[in-house]
């Protein structure tokens, strides 16, 4: 399968970006995503703080039926500058066609997912790249442990070894910045709503998340993210099953 360890990403959300994250209408699924979270001392120390991100968990686990668990590390630190968190997930580059054809196999038990059928094979993927930059020779999916579960994977039937037993995911929050941690009555003015950016980077660790960064500034050699195969460029946007399979990702 050509598997290897990528290292780890992490993505960040910034001040000037903080999103509110509104998930009305869904109804808990019969079975759902669970979490197993542990607590630095500083989240240990700070009830408020842990419900908030419990809530910000659940809203996930409202929306996904798989059946598993996801292990974070939850932790208060400085981060500086404007970052108010950041998900460390760590990566691994699986076979294209081996999370391809995972993904077309979990989507087709689906009834709104049908398009993944249609997802390109690595022999029919391609991609818009700046001068300079390649995809990696033997292409590879650059994915992280969280979705790498959802999709029927362990570190036995991937034959993977360093990382696996890591938590998929330690989640960072900074502690230069005064939060707000119950957003059911708003959120109070010079405060940040810690809720929304739980929720925020819980999506990131679940795999909401790009390689096209990993593209920017100095030319380079890198692997798609599941999600880019879903990425198309204003100009180039699929109307038919046919031209989201043959059409170059960007």
């Amino acid at each position: 399968m050509g598997i290897g360890f990528f290292g780890v990403r992490r993505s960040t959300v910034y001040l000037f970006i903080a999103t509110t994250f509104l998930f009305l209408g869904f109804s808990s699924p019969a079975s759902a995503l669970t979490f197993d979270i542990t607590y630095d001392s500083d989240f240990n120390s700070n009830t408020a703080a842990k419900d908030a991100f419990i809530r910000g968990a659940d809203q996930w686990s409202a929306i996904f039926t798989d059946d598993i668990t996801i292990e974070f590390d939850a932790n208060f630190d400085p981060l500086g500058g404007l970052t108010l968190g950041q998900a460390s997930t760590g990566l691994w580059g699986v076979g294209y066609d081996t999370v391809r054809d995972a993904m077309v196999t979990d989507g087709a038990a689906e009834s709104d997912d049908g398009i993944t059928a249609y997802l390109p094979t690595a022999a029919q993927f391609s991609a818009n790249l700046d001068a300079g930059d390649a995809l990696d020779t033997t292409l590879k999916l650059a994915t992280g442990k969280a979705l790498l579960k959802a999709l029927g994977f362990n570190s036995g039937n991937l034959n993977l070894g360093t990382g696996w037993s890591d938590p998929d995911s330690t989640i960072t929050f900074s502690s230069d910045y005064s939060w707000d941690y119950d957003n059911s009555d708003g959120v109070t003015a010079g405060l940040i709503d810690f809720e929304s950016v739980v929720a925020h980077e819980i999506g990131h660790a679940l795999g909401f998340t790009s390689q096209v960064d990993s593209f920017d500034g100095a030319s380079q050699t890198a692997s798609p993210a599941p999600l880019d195969l879903f990425r198309f460029s204003a100009s180039a946007d699929p109307s038919s099953n046919a031209e989201f399979t043959t059409f170059a990702r960007d």
